[in-house]
């Protein structure tokens, strides 16, 4: 496997997906060897970190719900070396998601709803809800939707934290989401 050292993590040099696909199979495998699944794992550190009060977790079937409340009742505790694997594949992957920011729409000067694109492609990617993503960014007005893929973004990335390339999110979101 190919596993990026934390230091190209940090500095968000990450180039391929098989990249990140090699990280996420080791924190899968890591997990499973403790008995849970990385998702209870995710669970179980967002209810350690104070900052966060609530969460909100969609549970479409009960076997979900079954894991999610195992999560929470059993006594397994994270270390710090899951902590830390955690950290990493959020790092790996803090430039597919939007942060809420708004960063984006204060430096494009005008529309571009670029945080709402950026959710509904996690909705697709990350989630596969494909057609929910679909039939969000439908309702996206026109003019935001003709215009994803040949609008200058450059101030957009630039003011954004995680080292977003919002012009290849919004090309691809144009092609899979029209």
């Amino acid at each position: 496997m190919n596993i990026p050292s934390p230091e190209r993590i940090c500095r968000n040099t990450i180039q391929t997906p098989s990249e990140v696909k090699d990280i996420d199979l080791v924190l899968a495998e890591s997990f499973m060897a403790k008995g849970f699944i990385a998702q209870q794992a995710k669970l179980k550190a967002i209810w350690t970190d104070e900052r966060i009060h609530s969460v909100a977790s969609q549970m479409k079937n009960f076997a979900v719900l079954k894991s999610n409340y195992d999560a929470a009742t059993d006594s397994v505790q994270l270390t710090k070396s899951d902590m830390d694997m955690l950290n990493m594949l959020a790092k790996v992957n803090c430039s597919s998601y939007c942060n809420g920011c708004l960063s984006c729409e204060l430096a494009m000067k005008s529309e571009s709803r670029i945080h709402d694109i950026m959710r509904y492609m996690m909705y697709y990617n990350s989630y596969g809800e494909k057609n929910e993503a679909r039939s969000m960014f439908s309702v996206l007005p026109e003019s935001i939707r003709k215009n994803l893929t040949s609008r200058d973004y450059s101030p957009a990335e630039r003011a954004l934290p995680n080292n977003n390339q919002d012009k290849r999110g919004n090309e691809e979101a144009a092609r899979v989401l029209s």
